[in-house]
């Protein structure tokens, strides 16, 4: 009895509860921590967290993602990007949301707090991933990856929207 309370306990923490939420999925928009910590997809994508970490959605989510941007782009079969969910002060990065590094072709987002801007939710950590996915998928198949490429937009690639100092739809 005590265990399974624990486990039920656990599953509210780590965002894990089903239905009627407000996150991907109807997936409470609920952090989720460290269980997600070096997992591979079919696709290259990898997810490599440092501790502290948390992220909003799920490396299944994650990937779903990936895989509709990529159709979109007309641009399959793209090996995936390695995401980091890091902090951005040790790593010397400044006070972005955000970075794709082309040189190592990883996806950085930042998860500590700024202290201003709107607070990362399980849309913005999407919408995030969608975006930093475009630059990469734009690189490897030679195209311009820059955010002139019309494709951010007809892709809704674009980044997060805010709505009264919240990330929004």
């Amino acid at each position: 009895m005590r265990i399974s309370i624990v486990v039920a306990a656990l599953a509210l923490v780590g965002g894990c509860s089903g239905g009627g939420g407000d996150g991907p999925s109807g997936r409470s928009c609920m952090a989720t921590f460290g269980y997600q910590y070096d997992q591979i997809s079919d696709t290259g994508l990898v997810l490599r967290a440092t501790v502290p970490q948390y992220t909003f959605i799920t490396f299944e989510e994650m990937e779903a993602e990936y895989i509709d941007l990529e159709a979109c782009a007309a641009n399959t079969g793209t090996p995936g990007p390695t995401v980091n969910f890091t902090g951005f002060e040790h790593l010397g990065l400044g006070g972005g949301y955000a970075v794709y590094s082309y040189a190592s072709q990883d996806i950085y987002i930042n998860t500590d707090d700024l202290g201003y801007g709107p607070r990362r939710n399980c849309i913005s950590d999407r919408k995030f991933l969608r975006h930093e996915y475009m630059h990469h998928v734009l690189f490897l198949n030679g195209e311009d990856s820059s955010h002139n490429n019309a494709k951010f937009k007809s892709c809704n690639a674009l980044g997060p929207k805010t709505c009264n100092g919240e990330y929004c739809e």
